[in-house]
């Protein structure tokens, strides 16, 4: 994936990204088991984040995030706490 990040303003940050992903998926039944593998390939992703600085090194905050898979015409909104060490 291709990905983009940017600090907007102190302790703020813009993301995004596309790219490709392999899903794979196996549901077992009484019958059996049924694999399937396919390649998506127009994927998009935009977060936007915050990190207060609690140390030098390290950071916590939160992050939204919109992800989007094509090939099965997903899309997810997740809201996420986030920590961050520098090293």
């Amino acid at each position: 994936m291709l990905h983009i990040s940017l600090r907007i303003i102190d302790n703020f940050y813009l993301s995004t990204g596309t790219g490709a992903a392999m899903l794979l998926s196996r549901i077992e039944g009484i019958g059996g088991a049924i694999d399937s593998n396919q390649v998506s390939l127009s994927n998009f992703q935009l977060s936007a984040s915050y990190l207060r600085p609690i140390s030098p090194r390290l950071r916590l905050g939160a992050e939204l995030k919109y992800l989007s898979v094509d090939k099965t015409e997903d899309v997810t909104l997740s809201l996420m706490a986030v920590a961050s060490f520098r090293f």
